[in-house]
């Protein structure tokens, strides 16, 4: 399924802009490349073409993505480091796939505590964007 965010957010003016997430997950794998999958998506024009594709697990995350914590059940911090060159605006997806009927018997993918971040000449360190759920559409695909 997936979770795309409903508006964008303009990074243009941004300086050094971040993606950061709370992660919590129980599924069939702890490692990227196996089994269950967790994706964080960043698009400029509604997902026809994707700017980055970060993956996450414990072992073997891609994107610039930090590591999952490996313990099941533990909140952990994620930053993605996004690049001005982007240009304009972004929407981020976050996609969990399953790919096989084997045990799913855990939670899934939990995600919390989202905003984009920058610094900025006057301001640094700044959330450019908190985002609730109400900012996001989900599609149980």
């Amino acid at each position: 399924g997936t979770a795309t965010m409903n508006a964008t957010v303009n990074l243009t003016p941004t300086v050094t802009p971040t993606f950061t997430f709370q992660c919590n997950y129980q599924t069939e794998t702890t490692s990227a490349n196996a089994y269950d999958q967790r994706f964080v998506e960043f698009s400029g024009n509604n997902f026809t073409t994707t700017l980055l594709v970060c993956q996450c697990g414990a072992a073997g995350q891609t994107g610039g993505i930090n590591a999952c914590s490996s313990t099941f059940g533990a909140w952990h911090t994620h930053t993605v480091p996004l690049l001005t060159s982007y240009g304009g605006t972004v929407k981020v997806r976050f996609r969990f796939n399953s790919p096989d009927s084997l045990n799913n018997t855990g939670f899934g993918w939990g995600v919390d505590d989202v905003s984009f971040n920058t610094t900025t000449s006057s301001l640094p360190g700044t959330a450019v964007q908190r985002l609730s759920p109400d900012n996001f559409e989900l599609n149980d695909d």
